[in-house]
């Protein structure tokens, strides 16, 4: 079939060849890509029912939207000929790395991790593969997996009435399409021929792990009979690890190999989510380096914090020395100790309050955070990875992480240890506990507590506790106290003055609520003037939100005091002044590499720090610790924005922005700019199909976002749906009445429709608006291009060319001029030195020439704007007034040479 064309898919080679059918390397001649084509054996699609079957599977798989699954464009018919036109995935097939031997087991656990959440997606959606095996997994050439042949298996999966025995299974083996080898693969429910769900997913799944692990398949026997027979009946084999697996981590990865194997699908993993969160803790472990030696305490030994507090008010009345009861307590609990790993994840859930007081409601929270934060051996897990924890579990409205709460959070992002914390109290007297629980048992492994005699000594009672856990943690003595600043010093020595600023932390985290948060921080500087951290958040809050000039006085006076807050707010806050107040790239770039040097897990500060290496045009440093902070927190969705404007704005790697949207996606599939980017980088490659399905996306999760409506007008216009572009651009004015810009876009629109009369309309309002635009700023160059261009298509060129000409004389602030300087140029200097005919001045100007029908000077001002700085090439290749240009070979060579596709 090589050099024929089947529908509109020009067939350029072949690439691979099965029982499945024959695969071809094609170029779709409408979206000019290229795909993979599967062309299916007539065998396979001969019987209606099971045809049937098949194609309504696989157009579900067509909807999946996932990173590591393939994405299926097009099932279709043509010339007698059933295919599937799918994603062409460049690499090899994960059979032919087994082939060659097993797998070093971090790489295992990376693949076997990223094939688990694509299974997870499917799975959510009703779909079950029912044919998982290697050869139905593609590697890609940057090392990622993407599950294959979704739908397939219906194909060859017999109605349920031909048979339910080994017998049935081994004449499945025979029929056409099914390749030698799959039966290794085989659920003891498919064995059987007895209705398969997920669960048979998950042990199929199992098979591929252990395969990965050993080169081998875990049940095989000398015919396929004798493999069906071990498959039923033989335990799983113990798997042998290389010399890179501790005890520990080999006992692991045999727990979920078992769980996954069982014969009996009740005692499988239930779901691929907790299957691929056990996967992720089994990786985070190999990467510290050990696993956490934890042995709870037997149940009937678990004592509760609530009995807890209350034995510690007994010995208070009682008299009792609070230490001896303390230790009495840990042998009660657990005579085990815990080895934590450093810089292993602790879970710190919201203290249980039992004074009955409620100034220790939320002060208590954030003082402990900020104590054990301290500590560069513990990672306390973020308030934020709590809050999308409980985004994912739609449990938003939960205000206060309780133990079981914690556990289950705990579980599902792989973390071993909960920190349970309480506070007792009676006639002035306050104890204050602790105890380490294992997240998947609630066993307590150890307990603290601390002993004060009045409310004033809480926050003191607090470090003390916090240095006792840090030091059952395994954290040196030495390092303890290197990293051990009071509480009262680097916050406050008011708890209710700590409460308002823990309210007005959570007002931001949980509901971007930025009035209410900045009363808050207001009222607990009222209480405490001295109160620096209240200062800090204030002044980046007014900064960022409200009065720059308040923030400035504000962020200067907490500059001043840096000592008094923790080495990691210090850092963030000189980091936050020297980047944003003083403008000073290199010195920002200091501090946050100071912070990172102690606190190297911080997923903000990589993503801060990557945003200073942005600026500075150091795109490989930039990347670098995106990707870093998107690795330590997979839902820091800020980072993944902020990269893919790298590959989209700046780098044009459409390919790559196109991968990490679907990343995106995937951790959280209500993110309105993940959808806005994807739809960006598909008109870079042309697909104006799959743009237009983002644009929508984007629009369905927020109607009112006019640059997404603006972006789908274009997206209607380039596939020549004039009629639905209007409508569209007409849409923005509606949703938005202070723009002008839809006008403009209308009369395009109206013009190529052959409606000269409503494009002139159009055009003479643009021409009102932005004529009033222009008079009250003379000097505003962009607003005088957008008149040139609009006196042009009114057919005055003469004034457009003189207006133009104006625009060309006037300095321009420009984001790429702005970032040239900003590393060489103190303050002072810079606004002057970015005040420059930049280049979008030039990119306005070739515009207007090429409206204007001066093709070739057209492309000589883009050449300049390039040259100059100029990056969005997406937006150079689908502007509506840059479409004089589209056959001009120079234009598509500049294209060409920024589109790194």
């Amino acid at each position: 079939m090589v050099g024929r064309t089947l529908s509109h898919y020009k067939i350029l080679e072949e690439i691979g060849r099965g029982g499945m059918g024959i695969v071809y390397r094609a170029v779709d001649l409408k979206l000019k890509r290229e795909v993979a084509l599967k062309v299916l054996p007539p065998e396979l699609v001969s019987d209606a029912e099971r045809k049937r079957r098949f194609i309504q599977e696989a157009e579900a798989a067509a909807a999946l939207d996932h990173p590591h699954i393939a994405t299926i464009f097009e099932i279709d018919e043509a010339e007698g000929e059933s295919f599937i036109a799918m994603e062409l995935i460049r690499g090899e097939k994960l059979r032919d790395l087994t082939e060659r031997g097993r797998l070093s087991l971090a790489r295992s656990l990376e693949l076997a991790t990223e094939i688990a959440e694509g299974l997870a997606r499917a799975h959510d959606k009703g779909i079950v593969h029912r044919d998982l095996k290697p050869g139905n997994i593609m590697v890609t050439e940057d090392e990622h997996a993407k599950i294959i042949d979704f739908g397939l298996a219906k194909l060859v999966e017999p109605p349920a009435a031909e048979g339910s025995d080994i017998e049935t299974a081994l004449r499945r083996e025979t029929d056409p399409g099914i390749i030698m080898g799959t039966v290794s693969y085989m659920s003891p429910e498919q064995a059987r021929g007895t209705k398969v769900d997920h669960r048979s997913d998950i042990f199929s799944f199992g098979v591929v792990l252990y395969e990965m692990l050993t080169g081998e398949t875990p049940f095989k026997g000398a015919t396929r009979m004798d493999t069906l027979s071990a498959i039923l009946k033989e335990p799983v084999p113990q798997v042998a690890l290389g010399p890179e697996a501790m005890p520990e981590t080999a006992s692991e990865v045999q727990r979920i190999l078992d769980k996954c194997l069982a014969k009996d699908p009740s005692e499988r993993y239930q779901t691929m989510k907790d299957l691929a969160v056990d996967l992720r803790a089994a990786r985070r472990r190999l990467e510290s380096g050990t696993v956490p030696r934890i042995a709870p305490a037997p149940r009937r030994k678990r004592w509760s914090l609530a009995v807890g507090g209350v034995a510690a008010i007994v010995a208070l009345l009682m008299g009792f020395n609070i230490d001896g009861v303390r230790e009495w307590g840990r042998k009660l609990l657990s005579e085990d100790t815990v080895s934590f790993s450093e810089r292993d994840w602790l879970l710190v859930i919201d203290f249980e309050n039992l004074t009955g007081e409620d100034i220790f409601d939320k002060s208590l929270n954030t003082a402990l955070h900020i104590s054990l934060g301290q500590s560069s051996y513990i990672n306390v897990f973020p308030a934020s990875r709590i809050h999308e924890a409980l985004r994912r579990m739609k449990r938003e409205d939960v205000q206060r992480i309780d133990e079981a709460t914690g556990r289950e959070i705990a579980e599902r992002e792989g973390l071993r240890l909960v920190l349970a914390p309480n506070i007792t109290g009676i006639g002035g007297v306050y104890v204050l506990s602790a105890a380490i629980q294992d997240a998947t048992s609630g066993g307590i492994v150890l307990s603290e507590s601390v002993r004060v005699e009045n409310k004033a000594q809480v926050l003191s009672g607090l470090d003390e506790l916090s240095k006792k856990i840090r030091q059952d943690l395994g954290e040196a003595t030495a390092a303890i106290s290197k990293q051990s600043k009071p509480l009262a010093k680097v916050t406050t020595s008011s708890l209710e003055a700590l409460k308002q600023l823990s309210l007005a932390t959570e007002k931001l985290m949980r509901e971007s609520n930025f009035e209410e948060a900045r009363v808050l921080y207001e009222d607990a500087l009222r209480i405490d003037p001295s109160f620096t951290a209240a200062k800090a958040a204030l002044g980046m809050l007014h900064w960022d939100k409200f009065d720059r000039e308040t923030g400035k006085a504000l962020l200067a006076a907490a500059v001043d005091h840096a000592d008094a807050l923790t080495d990691l707010e210090k850092y963030s806050v000189l980091a936050f002044h020297a980047q944003g107040v003083e403008n000073n790239l290199p010195k920002a770039l200091g501090y946050w590499k100071a912070l990172l040097a102690l606190y190297p897990d911080r997923s903000n500060a990589h993503n801060n720090l990557g945003r200073v290496y942005q600026q500075m045009w150091r795109f490989d440093d930039a990347i670098a610790e995106y990707r870093a902070a998107i690795r330590l927190d997979p839902y820091l969705m800020l980072s993944y924005y902020s990269l893919n404007s790298i590959y989209l704005y700046d780098l044009g790697r459409v390919d790559d922005a196109i991968a990490l949207c679907k990343q995106q996606i995937a951790h959280n599939d209500q993110h309105v700019w993940a959808y806005d980017q994807l739809g960006w980088a598909y008109l870079g490659k042309g697909d104006l199909e799959q743009a237009r399905a983002a644009f929508e996306k984007a629009l369905e999760i927020n109607p009112a976002l006019t640059r997404e409506l603006y972006r789908l007008g274009h997206t209607y216009r380039l596939q020549r749906k004039y009629r639905e572009a209007l409508q569209t651009f007409l849409k923005v004015k509606e949703v938005d009445p202070k723009e002008i810009a839809p006008h403009y876009d209308a009369g395009v629109v109206s013009k190529l429709m052959g409606d000269e009369t409503a494009a002139r309309k159009y055009f003479e309002d643009f021409r009102t608006d932005i004529e009033k635009r222009t008079r009250s700023n003379p000097k505003d160059a962009s607003a005088l291009f957008d008149l040139a261009l609009v006196l042009t298509r009114l057919g005055d060129s003469d004034r457009g060319r003189s207006v133009g000409q104006k625009a060309m004389t006037l300095p321009r602030r420009s984001r790429s001029a702005t970032r040239s300087v900003s590393m060489t140029f103190p303050a002072a200097e810079r606004s002057e030195k970015t005040a420059t005919i930049g280049p979008d001045s030039y990119f306005d100007l070739a515009r207007l020439l090429s409206v204007q029908g001066e093709r070739q000077q057209a492309v000589d001002a883009l050449e300049t704007a390039v040259e100059k700085g100029y990056r969005n090439y997406i937006w150079m290749k689908v502007h509506v007034d840059l479409q004089n240009l589209v056959d001009e070979p120079r234009f598509q060579a500049l294209l060409a040479r920024g589109l790194n596709r």
